[in-house]
């Protein structure tokens, strides 16, 4: 008797298929993010029956390595997703970390967090006579809005942004600076990372780069691989 696949076998299944689809243009980015957040952060296999595409060929014949396999665009079985300012909708694995407030501190010292990772709906970061650095460059904004708190008393923050998400920045500066830079269009459907805070005899300073490597569309697929 086969085995029944379990839930991260399905969980795989299914974001090999929406790679697929995202190789092979059947789905855009915006789409694929949203069913790949729900694929990943998924509970049951209702959820993952949600956003699979229909499978026309056995999962083995497709692999991340070759997305671009054709298959059929599947047709929407869930709400549109919300719009890119308001809050994350999206079900959380209990499994997951608490991913609705987190913190990043540095005092007389630094901290920080770059590579594959996984920001919190809001994360607050203080930099006391020290600095943070945040690299949101590999990190998992699929959707919805991510926001960014930040205080630099006497220290520094430096926050560095990909090129294809929008951001949104208010600050203020007193005896520093505090940089602003803004690439926000309300209709886009992008993830959006909201950055406020302030900077007292500090600085905070705001990058927007690209990621090293490949298409925006291979460089989300990756992305989605190395949180699963």
């Amino acid at each position: 008797m086969t085995p029944r696949p379990t839930l991260e076998d399905q969980r795989r299944e299914t974001l090999a298929l929406l790679e697929a689809q995202l190789g092979s243009r059947a789905i855009g980015e915006n789409e694929y993010r949203r069913r790949a957040e729900v694929a990943r952060r998924g509970r049951d296999e209702t959820e993952l029956a949600a956003v699979r595409p229909p499978q026309t060929s056995p999962i083995s014949r497709i692999s991340p390595s070759s997305p671009s396999s054709r298959l059929a665009p599947a047709a929407p079985q869930r709400p549109a997703p919300a719009p890119p300012g308001s809050k994350r909708s999206t079900p959380h694995s209990p499994d997951s970390p608490d991913d609705e407030t987190g913190f990043v501190v540095a005092c007389l010292g630094g901290s920080l967090r770059n590579g594959t990772w996984e920001p919190p709906a809001t994360l607050y970061s203080l930099a006391f006579m020290g600095g943070v650095e945040l690299d949101f460059r590999e990190a998992a904004l699929l959707e919805g809005r991510t926001d960014v708190v930040v205080l630099a008393l006497m220290g520094g923050v430096k926050i560095t942004v990909p090129d294809d998400i929008d951001v949104e920045v208010n600050g203020f500066g007193f005896m520093g600076g505090f940089e602003h830079i803004s690439r926000h269009s309300p209709d886009a459907g992008r993830p959006l990372l909201r950055i406020r805070g302030g900077a007292i005899m500090g600085g905070v300073s705001v990058k927007v780069k690209p990621a090293r490597g490949s298409s925006p569309a291979k460089r989300l697929a990756e992305r989605v691989r190395k949180l699963v």
